[in-house]
Parts: C-alpha cells; structure tokens; sequence
C-alpha cells in the first residue's frame, strides 16, 4: 500500500495507525502491482535519493522535505514510462508535495 496524508489530520492518523482514515489517499497494490513497479528501479532510486529502504516486507515514509528532489529524479528517469503503476506513483509524488506531508509505503 502507497498512502499520502491530506492534512494534518491525515499525519496523525499515519502516526497512530489509523485503518480507513478519510484523511489519507492510498492505492493498494497486488502483488503482480508491486512487482512490475519493483522491477523498473523505481524504489532503488528512491532508496537511493531519500536514504530509505522501499522494498517487500518493508514500511518506509519519505518526508515532504525529500520528495522534491525524489520527483524531479522520478520524472526525469521514469516520466516516459507508460506503466500505469508508475503513473499512479508519480500522482501520489505529487499529491504528496502539493499537501506538503509525505509519502508512506507499506509492503
């Protein structure tokens, strides 16, 4: 699962662990979803670029600090690739600056 907090509300509920938060945005990804996202390099440049550890059996958050420069990096690299799954991280990306939170991943 890929989840972006709305607000500050949205924080919180991230912080405690809130199940079904009208605060958050979250895309939940198959496993054939993850996989297919994995093997384009997507997460080893994230991991990379905001000094995290995206991978399965793994939860990581990049702050809104770091996703500024993770997503001229991402849209750099990957803004070309037509995967839908790509597509969908890059909105988030972005969803995620525009409410100036962060980015949470749970695999």
């Amino acid at each position: 699962m890929i989840t972006v907090p709305l607000n500050d509300q949205g924080m919180k509920d991230m912080e405690f662990d809130s199940d079904h938060s009208i605060h958050v945005q979250e895309i939940k990804l198959n496993e054939q979803q993850f996989h297919k996202l994995y093997e384009t390099g997507i997460f080893d440049s994230l991991n990379r670029l905001c000094n995290v550890i995206i991978d399965d059996f793994e939860s990581e958050v990049i702050p809104y600090k770091n996703l500024l420069h993770a997503q001229k990096e991402i849209k750099n690299v990957f803004g070309n690739n037509e995967m839908n799954e790509v597509s969908l991280l890059l909105q988030l990306i972005d969803l995620a600056i525009l409410k100036q939170t962060g980015i949470y991943f749970y695999f």
